[in-house]
C-alpha cells in the first residue's frame, strides 16, 4: 500500500479525534457546585437537574429533602420553578441548598412585554379611529358641481 492512501485515511480519523477530545472531556468534568455556607444569587437555567447561573457561571444545585421554596412570601414546591426565575439562596455545609427564596419570576419579563404591547395595540386601534372619523367628517363636506350654475351639497 503507498502512503498517500495510508495518510488519506489517518486524516480524517486524527481530525475527528481532535475534534472530539474537548467534548469527550467536558462531559467527564463534573458541574461546579455551589461554595458550602455561601449566599448567592442567580437565574435558574434548568429545572431538571436544577441549574443556576451565578456571575456568569452555571452551578449544579443539590437541594435538601426539606427545602423550602417561598415565592411572593408564599412556600411552594420545589417543582414550581421555572426555568428564568431569579433566585436567592444559601448552602449548606454539606453544600447542598436548605432555602430558596425567588425574588422575581420567569413571567415578570413576558407579562411587562405583554402589557406594553397592549398599549401599543390600544394607541394604535385609537388613532385608527381617529382618522376614520376624520376622513368621513371630510367625506360629507364635499361639495359636487352638476353644471356650473348650481352647487348641490351632499348631506348624510
Amino acid at each position: 500500500m503507498s502512503r498517500i492512501p495510508r495518510m488519506g485515511l489517518l486524516l480524517p480519523v486524527a481530525v475527528a479525534l481532535l475534534t472530539l477530545a474537548p467534548l469527550a472531556a467536558r462531559a467527564q468534568t463534573p458541574e461546579p457546585r455551589p461554595p458550602s455556607n455561601a449566599t448567592l444569587a442567580g437565574e435558574v437555567t434548568d429545572v431538571n437537574p436544577l441549574k443556576v447561573k451565578v456571575n456568569g457561571e452555571e452551578r449544579l444545585l443539590q437541594t435538601s429533602p426539606t427545602v423550602t421554596v417561598v415565592r411572593d412570601g408564599k412556600e411552594v414546591k420545589l417543582g414550581d420553578l421555572e426555568k428564568g426565575d431569579k433566585v436567592s439562596f444559601t448552602t449548606n455545609p454539606d453544600n447542598t441548598v436548605q432555602r430558596m427564596d425567588v425574588t422575581e419570576t420567569a413571567g415578570a419579563d413576558m407579562s411587562k412585554w405583554l402589557l406594553i404591547g397592549l398599549i401599543v395595540l390600544a394607541a394604535l386601534v385609537i388613532a385608527g379611529l381617529v382618522w376614520y372619523m376624520t376622513q368621513r367628517r371630510n367625506r360629507d363636506r364635499v361639495v359636487y358641481r352638476t353644471d356650473r350654475d348650481t352647487t348641490v351639497t351632499s348631506h348624510r
